[in-house]
């Protein structure tokens, strides 16, 4: 999560006009499940977002570079997630 959003609502930066994402859910960096998230629930440095977009905006909102080897959003999520071989 961009330490700039800390402390604000999703309402608040409206990623969907600002990035084109769609949030779907919401975890803590330390947990393994997601959950639906409300309108009023505070956005904190430590949450990672399930969200929908085109490859493209979903790295422009991470800032992550897309290595050479992997060109697809796939090698992305794997930095998120574990990823089996």
């Amino acid at each position: 999560m961009p330490a700039a959003y800390a402390g604000k609502t999703l309402i608040g930066v409206d990623l969907r006009k600002q990035h084109r994402l769609n949030v779907i859910a919401f975890r803590k960096m330390d947990e393994e499940d997601y959950a639906p998230y409300s309108s009023e629930y505070r956005l904190q440095i430590d949450d990672v977002l399930l969200v929908g977009g085109t490859e493209e905006d979903i790295t422009l909102f991470t800032e992550e570079k897309i290595s050479l080897t992997s060109k697809r959003i796939s090698g992305l999520l794997c930095k998120f997630f574990s990823c089996r071989s």
